[in-house]
C-alpha cells in the first residue's frame, strides 16, 4: 500500500501496551553499554538506519518472542546514493529544482502509472533505494529518569521512556509486509562525537526533507488525549462543513455542563497541546521539511498534521469563546485564563505558522532572499522553543534559513554558548544588512555576559517589542546597515539618529488573571509635561491613537469599526441591566458575549484612563453609552479588541517630547531616547551606559513608522551620527 494512503488511515495500531520491563536506572553496567559506531562515508552520502524488528523477527534475531518484548533494532549502514535504477531514471526526467516534498508526490504517481494495479500489490514497489527506504522519527528525548530496555545489533542498552515507546509504537505501525527503516538522532548519530553531532546538524534538512514520511510521536495516550483528538477531529471536520463551530460548541459544552464536559475537554485539549513535544527545538525543521501527508500519533489515536494545524488556528481566533466555556473552579483553582492562553501561545504559534515555515522549505535551496523578515517566523518560533543543548536554537534552524544565511554557521558543539550566540546574530546582521535582529530576545532578564543587542535564547522570552508582522513597516526607509565590531565582538557600531524622547508613559496592567472581576495595575503612570500633540487637530489625534493601539500605521478610520467607537464603561456602574440593554440595542451583543475578552479590553482602558494626551484623559477619547455609534461590524469590533488587548500586555502607550504617541516596553522610563537606525525598520528604544548605548526593545511611534524621519535627516531636524551598542 503507498505511503501516503496508507497515512489517511490513522493509525492501525491495537494497543501500546507495556509489555517491556521497567528498569531503574541502577541497572547493571552491561546494560549502559555504548553502541560501536564506525565513521560515515560523506562521499556515500551515508546514514545509519534502524531495521525495528517485529516480534516474529525478533525471535529469529535471537529474542523470544512469547518470553521478551524488547524492543530489538538493527543499526546499520546506508548511501543515499545508491537508488534503484528506476528511481535513477525517474530522477533524471524531472525538473532539478522541484520542491523534495513534490518529488515525493510525483513518485507515487510515477510508479502507479508504470505498474498499474500491481503498484498496490506491494510496498517494495515504492522504495526509492537498493535497500529499500527509510522513514525519520520526529519526537521528544524526554526528560524522565525512567528507563526501558532495548537491544541494538545483539547488545542491550538503556534508552528513554519516550524513545522506547516511539520505537514500540513505530513497529506496531508497520502493515504486513512494509519494510521500512527508520532514522532516529540519538542512535543514529554518535552523540559522544562532537564533530560528528556538528556534521550531521548540517545534513538534518536533507535527512529529513528526503524521508519518505516523517514518524510523529507525541508519546503514550495520557491526560485524555484520545479525548482531545477525537474533538480535534471534530473540529476540522465541521470547520470544511462551513458550520457555526463556535455555537456548535456553546451549544454542546451547555448541553453536558452537569457532566462537566466542557471543563474535561478543554483539559484534554489544553494537555494535548501542551505535550513536550510542541517545544522541542528541532520539530520546527522537522515538521517544516516532512511530506505534507505525515500523521501525528498519540496512544492509540493519530490526526493527520494538517488537521491539527487548522484546529490550532480555529482556537487561536475563537480563543476567549473557549475559555468563556472553561468552568469557574478551572479558573480559579487550576490555572488563571491569562496563564491558559500564555501557556497554549507556544503550541498555536508553532502550528499557525507551519504552513508558512513549510512552504519556505518548499522553495529551491538559494531562491529565498536572505533577508531578516525572510527568517523572523523561524526566528520566532525557535524563541521560546526547549533545547537540551542551548546551541540548538540556533543550529535547529539552519534547514529553513536561506542558504546565504546558514551556509556562514558551521555547527560547532565545542563552542560555549555565548559564541554561537553571537556569531549568529553577527552573520544575519552582516548577511541581511540589517539590525532587525536586535530586537528580539529577553531584555529584562540578563543572567549572561552577552551584549544586550545579542539575544540570549536561553532566557524566557517576553515580547516587549512590536511584531514585525504587524503592519509593513519602514522606519529606516531605503538604508542598509553598515556596522563595525569591536575585535572582541562586543561593541557593534552602526549609523544612526535620535528622533524623539519618552516623555510620559501610562499605567499598564499584567496579563495575570486569577479573578473573575479586576486585572491587577503593576505600573502607575507618568503624566506628560506637555499638553500639545504633534497632529494638527484632535480628528487626527483621534485616528493616530486608534493606529496606535493597533500598531498598524496603515489603518484608516473611514475603513470602519474603530477601537475608538467602543463606549467607555465605567468600573462601577450601579445601572448594569440597563446598560447591557443598551449595549444590546446598538448590536454589542456579540462583542458582550466573548465575556472575558471584553472584560480584558475594559481593564486595560481603566488602567490607562486618566493618562493624558494631548492635554485631555484618555477616557475622554470614548464615547458615552449616551453619544456610542451603532455596532455596524461586531465581528470586526470584536478583533479589534483582541488585537488591542493582545499588545498591552507587553506595551504601554507612551507620549514623547514633541507631542507624539507610540506603544514602548514596560522597560522605558521618562527621558529613554528613541532612535531610527539604519537597516532597521523599526525605532529602537537605546539607553546611554557610559560612551556606548543598550539597546532595550523596539517601540511604535506613530508619524514615523513609514519613514517620514528620514525625511527630518534630509531637511537637517537631525543629526547621523555613529552609535555603539554595548
Amino acid at each position: 500500500m503507498p505511503l501516503n494512503s496508507r497515512s489517511q488511515c490513522l493509525w492501525k495500531i491495537a494497543s501500546l501496551a507495556r509489555c517491556s520491563r521497567h528498569v531503574p536506572s541502577w541497572t547493571p553496567r552491561a546494560l549502559r553499554r555504548w553502541i560501536h559506531y564506525r565513521p560515515l562515508d560523506a562521499s556515500k552520502r551515508e546514514i545509519r538506519l534502524l531495521r525495528v524488528h517485529s516480534g516474529e523477527a525478533s525471535a529469529l534475531a535471537g529474542g523470544s518472542e512469547t518470553s521478551d518484548d524488547v524492543v530489538r533494532c538493527t543499526l546499520s549502514h546506508v548511501s543515499l546514493l545508491d537508488t534503484r535504477d528506476h528511481y535513477a531514471v525517474f530522477r533524471s526526467v524531472i525538473d532539478p529544482t522541484t520542491p523534495r516534498q513534490a518529488v515525493l508526490d510525483q513518485w507515487v504517481g510515477y510508479v502507479t502509472r508504470a505498474m498499474g494495479e500491481e503498484a498496490s500489490d506491494s510496498n517494495d514497489h515504492f522504495f526509492r533505494y537498493r535497500w529499500g527506504d527509510y522513514m525519520a522519527l520526529s519526537y521528544t528525548w524526554g526528560t524522565s529518569p525512567v528507563t526501558h530496555e532495548i537491544v541494538v545489533n545483539g547488545q542491550r542498552m538503556m534508552v528513554t521512556a519516550s524513545l522506547e515507546g516511539a520505537l514500540r509504537a513505530f513497529r506496531l505501525s508497520q502493515e504486513p509486509g512494509e519494510d521500512y527503516m527508520l532514522w532516529c538522532d540519538k542512535l543514529c548519530i554518535n552523540q559522544q562525537d562532537l564533530e560528528e553531532r556538528g556534521q550531521e546538524v548540517k545534513h538534518m534538512r536533507d535527512i529529513y526533507g528526503e524521508a519518505r514520511s516523517v514518524f510523529v510521536w507525541l508519546g503514550d495516550e495520557a491526560d485524555e488525549s484520545d479525548v482531545a483528538i477525537m474533538w480535534a477531529q471534530m473540529i476540522y471536520e465541521d470547520l470544511e462543513l462551513r458550520k457555526d463551530v463556535v455555537g456548535k460548541w456553546f451549544y454542546m459544552m451547555d448541553s453536558l455542563k452537569d457532566q462537566n464536559m466542557g471543563l474535561r475537554v478543554h483539559l484534554a485539549l489544553y494537555r494535548l497541546f501542551l505535550r513536550p513535544y510542541f517545544r522541542r527545538a528541532w520539530i520546527v525543521q522537522e515538521l517544516a521539511m516532512a511530506q505534507s501527508s505525515l500523521v501525528v500519533g498519540c496512544g492509540t489515536k493519530g490526526i493527520e498534521l494538517f488537521k491539527l494545524c487548522r484546529v490550532a488556528r480555529f482556537i487561536t481566533d475563537n480563543f476567549d469563546s473557549f475559555i468563556h466555556l472553561v468552568d469557574e473552579g478551572f479558573r480559579r483553582t487550576t490555572i488563571g485564563s491569562w496563564e491558559y492562553q500564555d501557556g497554549l501561545g507556544v503550541t498555536l504559534t508553532l502550528l499557525n505558522r507551519l504552513n508558512r515555515l513549510r512552504g519556505l522549505a518548499m522553495v529551491p535551496e538559494g531562491q529565498i532572499e536572505a533577508s531578516h523578515s525572510a527568517a523572523y517566523e523561524q526566528i520566532q518560533v525557535m524563541e521560546n522553543a526547549d533545547a537540551s543543548d542551548p546551541r540548538d536554537k540556533v543550529y535547529g534552524l539552519l534547514g529553513l534559513l536561506p542558504t546565504q544565511l546558514s551556509s556562514n554557521i558551521k555547527p560547532d558543539y565545542t563552542l560555549p554558548v555565548e559564541k554561537v550566540y553571537a556569531d549568529f546574530a553577527i552573520s544575519v546582521i552582516q548577511t541581511t544588512k540589517t539590525l532587525d535582529i536586535i530586537h528580539q530576545g529577553n531584555k529584562s532578564l540578563r543572567h549572561s555576559n552577552l551584549p544586550l543587542w545579542i539575544p540570549d535564547w536561553r532566557l524566557p522570552q517576553v515580547d516587549y517589542g512590536i511584531d514585525f508582522t504587524a503592519a509593513p513597516y519602514n522606519t529606516s526607509g531605503s538604508t542598509t546597515a553598515h556596522i563595525e565590531l569591536s575585535n572582541n565582538s562586543r561593541l557593534l557600531t552602526c549609523n544612526g539618529f535620535q528622533v524623539d524622547t519618552i516623555n510620559g508613559i501610562s499605567g499598564t496592567m499584567s496579563p495575570h488573571d486569577t479573578g473573575e472581576t479586576e486585572l491587577p495595575y503593576t505600573e502607575d503612570a507618568i503624566q506628560p509635561t506637555i499638553t500639545n500633540h504633534a497632529y494638527g487637530n484632535d480628528e487626527n489625534l483621534v485616528e493616530a491613537l486608534a493606529r496606535t493601539f493597533l500598531t498598524d500605521h496603515t489603518y484608516r478610520h473611514e475603513k470602519g469599526a474603530s477601537v475608538f467607537d467602543i463606549p467607555w464603561l465605567e468600573e462601577d456602574n450601579p445601572d448594569m441591566k440597563e446598560l447591557l440593554q443598551a449595549l444590546t440595542d446598538r448590536g454589542y451583543w456579540p462583542a458582550l458575549s466573548d465575556s472575558s475578552m471584553f472584560q480584558a479590553f475594559n481593564c486595560f482602558r481603566w488602567a490607562i484612563a486618566d493618562f493624558s494626551i494631548g492635554g485631555r484623559p484618555l477616557k475622554d477619547f470614548f464615547p458615552t453609552i449616551a453619544t456610542m455609534p451603532a455596532c455596524t461590524n461586531p465581528a470586526k469590533t470584536v478583533r479589534i479588541m483582541r488585537k488591542v488587548v493582545s499588545r498591552s500586555f507587553t506595551l504601554r502607550p507612551v507620549v514623547t517630547d514633541k507631542g507624539y504617541v507610540g506603544q514602548a516596553s514596560p522597560l522605558v522610563v521618562q527621558g529613554d531616547g528613541i532612535y531610527v537606525l539604519e537597516g532597521c525598520k523599526l525605532p529602537v528604544i537605546l539607553r546611554p551606559k557610559g560612551p556606548y548605548f543598550e539597546v532595550l526593545a523596539s517601540c511604535y511611534i506613530e508619524g514615523i513608522m513609514g519613514g517620514e524621519a528620514m525625511e527630518w535627516l534630509k531637511g537637517g531636524r537631525c543629526q547621523l551620527r555613529e552609535i555603539t551598542l554595548c
